[in-house]
């Protein structure tokens, strides 16, 4: 599956109302992926000073995410691939294990 941001701007949003919506999504991409589609939401990370929110999914295409947030009923600017990267290790030198 391919990896997918969801970008939201929610002007005066609560973490409540993230919430909410995070569980409305979590609950839609499970009843899709029951009907065969391959989805998957991820999480979401809101910073509330910005008034923003990312929302990440694993999905064959853009209309899979699309048709999720719809249903779910969460507002969206931009639906865009991206790549998932897998944490560095940290970089010690001389050091002894």
């Amino acid at each position: 599956m391919v990896a997918w941001i969801v970008e939201r701007y929610l002007p005066e949003a609560t973490r409540e109302d993230v919430d909410a919506a995070a569980t409305r999504l979590a609950a839609v991409t499970v009843a899709l992926s029951a009907r065969g589609v391959a989805i998957r939401y991820l999480g979401s990370t809101f910073v509330a000073a910005e008034e923003y929110c990312v929302c990440r999914f694993e999905g064959e295409s853009a209309d899979d995410v699309r048709r999720a947030c719809e249903l779910a009923g969460v507002s969206y600017a931009r639906i865009v691939q991206a790549q998932e990267l897998p944490p560095t290790p940290l970089v010690t030198e001389g050091r002894n294990e």
